[in-house]
C-alpha cells in the first residue's frame, strides 16, 4: 500500500491535522547497530571495541551534542545571547514525552541547561532562533561535523527525531562511532567548560535570573551515571565528566560519555542497546551499565598518577634476579625495581585510532633501553631491604 493510499484511509480531519513529519515518522526497517568502543582522548587510540566503529547508524538524541555546538559557536560570535528568550516548539515527530512543552518560554541559557534532559522541542526552538533559521542551523551542524573530521556523518534535523519534511528519510540522518569520537573530541577542545556545565551535572538547576525560571518543570539527566557520579568515583576510580544519551525505536538506545581514570581522559560510546528502565526513575540502566563496564575494562591501561616516576639505572646486590632500576617517587624514599621481563626491543603493536592522521599527536621515539611507566612490570623493593614488597600498579 502506498503512503498516499494509507493516508487516504484516515478520516479527513485527522489526515489534515498530521504534519508531514508525523505522517512520515515511522521507518519501515530497523537500523540497530550494536557496537561500542573506549578511546584515549589524548592519543586517539581505541583501547577496546566490539562491533564495527565505522558502521553508520541513526544517532537519535546524540545529535544534540552537535546542535549545542552550533548554539555555543553562535553565542561566541555574538549572534545569539544566553539571555535571549526562546519559545519551545513542537518536537515535529508527534512525540509527547517532553516536559518542556510546546510554547513554553525560557532563556537560551536555561534551554542549554536542560540539554542533559534531552528535551526535543527546545532544539527546534534553538534552530529557529538561529540566524538563517532551521536550514542554516542544520547546514552549520554538518559543517562543524566536517571541522571535527567526521567524514561519514550527516544530520537532517537538530534533535535526532524524524523528520522535518517529506523529502527526508530515516537513513539520511546518520553517523558512526568513530565520527562521534571526533565530534566529542572537537567539543572538548573548543568548549570544555560548557560541555561540563550542560552535559555533566548530576541535576539540572535553572538560572533564576530568567523571569520564567520559576514556572519551568523539574528535569533530570537521562543517565544514571551522572546521578551516581560521586559513588562511581569513590567505588570505581572512574570520574564521569559528561554524558549524552539517545533513543528511538528505529536504532535503539545509545550513550556517549567522557571520563577520567587516574588523570587520563577517555571517551566511551555504546550503540544499539536495549532500553532498560529501572527503579527511582534511573532510566536506561542496561545502557548505562554497558558503558560503565567498558570503562572498567580499560582501567588497567592507566597507572595511578603518583606512580609516574623517574626511572634511572641502578646497581643492586640482588640484581641477579633481573634487571634493576631505581624508581624515585615524589615525597617517598627511593625504591629499587626488579624487572621480571626483559625490556621490549620493539614498540607495541599499533592500535586503531579515531583521530584523522593530521590531528594525531606525534608519538615519541621508541627506545630499546627504556619503557614507559604503563609498560613497567615489576615488584617494588625498598632499596635497603631485600624482602619483596608487591605494589599493584
Amino acid at each position: 500500500m502506498s503512503r498516499l493510499s494509507e493516508l487516504s484511509s484516515f478520516p479527513l480531519g485527522l489526515a489534515l491535522a498530521l504534519t508531514p513529519s508525523f505522517a512520515h515518522a515511522t521507518c519501515t526497517q530497523e537500523n540497530i547497530v550494536r557496537a561500542g568502543a573506549v578511546a584515549d582522548a589524548t592519543t586517539g587510540e581505541i583501547l577496546l571495541s566490539h562491533g564495527n566503529v565505522d558502521t553508520k547508524f541513526h544517532p537519535a538524541s546524540l545529535t544534540k551534542i552537535v546542535s549545542t555546538l552550533v548554539v555555543l559557536e553562535s553565542i561566541r560570535n555574538g549572534h545569539m545571547s544566553l539571555n535571549q528568550q526562546i519559545t519551545v516548539a513542537s518536537s515535529q515527530d508527534g512525540y509527547g514525552g517532553d516536559k518542556l512543552t510546546t510554547n513554553t518560554v525560557l532563556s537560551l541559557e536555561n534551554a542549554l541547561r536542560a540539554s542533559s534532559a534531552s528535551q526535543n522541542g527546545i532544539y527546534i526552538a534553538m534552530a529557529r532562533a538561529y540566524s538563517g533559521g532551521e536550514s542554516a542551523f542544520i547546514r552549520r551542524m554538518n559543517e562543524i561535523a566536517r571541522l571535527a573530521g567526521a567524514e561519514n556523518t550527516n544530520f537532517i534535523n537538530p534533535n535526532g527525531l524524524f523528520l522535518f519534511n517529506v523529502s527526508q528519510n530515516c537513513a539520511g540522518h546518520h553517523t558512526t562511532i568513530r565520527d562521534l569520537f571526533r565530534i566529542l573530541h572537537y567539543a572538548q577542545r573548543e568548549y570544555p567548560n560548557e560541555m561540563r556545565q550542560y552535559f555533566g551535572q548530576p541535576r539540572i538547576e535553572y538560572n533564576s535570573t530568567d523571569p520564567n525560571a520559576v514556572s519551568l518543570p523539574l528535569l533530570h539527566p537521562t543517565s544514571a551515571l551522572l546521578a551516581d557520579r560521586d559513588a562511581i568515583a569513590a567505588r570505581e576510580n572512574i570520574i564521569i565528566d559528561e554524558v549524552k544519551t539517545g533513543y528511538i525505536r528505529y536504532s535503539a538506545a545509545h550513550i556517549m560519555a567522557s571520563a577520567h581514570i587516574n588523570g587520563h581522559r577517555i571517551y566511551g560510546i555504546e550503540t544499539g542497546m536495549e532500553q532498560g528502565a529501572s527503579t527511582e526513575n534511573r532510566w536506561y540502566r542496561i545502557r548505562d551499565m554497558a558503558l560503565l563496564n567498558s570503562f572498567r575494562r580499560v582501567r588497567d591501561e592507566f597507572i595511578h598518577v603518583p606512580m609516574l616516576a623517574r626511572y634511572q639505572p641502578y646497581t643492586s646486590p640482588i640484581s641477579s634476579k633481573g634487571q634493576t632500576i631505581r624508581v624515585t617517587f615524589s615525597g617517598v624514599n627511593s625504591f629499587a625495581s626488579i624487572q621480571r621481563e626483559p625490556m621490549r626491543s620493539s614498540p607495541a603493536p599499533e592500535r586503531d585510532n579515531f583521530l584523522p592522521v593530521s590531528m594525531r599527536p606525534q608519538s615519541p621515539q621508541s627506545s630499546q633501553s627504556s619503557q614507559s611507566p604503563r609498560e613497567q612490570v615489576a615488584d617494588i623493593l625498598p632499596a635497603n631491604d631485600p624482602a619483596p614488597v608487591t605494589l599493584e600498579m
